[in-house]
């Protein structure tokens, strides 16, 4: 299970990424960004939740799933 230190989102959306096939123009199109700005969310450990909605809608994955993991692993009793 994931902790939160062990979560880097840029780099699961870049490897996400990779899988299928898609460039950083495409995505940059997709989420309206320029294709620069694609490359920095690549090197961020968190996103702006707004942010990751887009790039889970662009590419069809719930990155979102990656901190409820988190969530349901917590004992919120401490």
């Amino acid at each position: 299970m994931a902790n939160r230190q062990e979560i880097h989102i840029g780099q699961i959306i870049e490897k996400t990424m990779r899988e299928q096939g898609r460039t950083n123009k495409w995505l940059a199109k997709q989420i309206c960004v320029c294709p620069p700005a694609i490359s920095k969310i690549y090197k961020k450990k968190s996103i702006d939740a707004d942010q990751i909605l887009l790039i889970s809608r662009a590419l069809n994955v719930d990155f979102f799933q990656y901190y409820s993991e988190i969530l349901q692993s917590a004992d919120f009793s401490k």
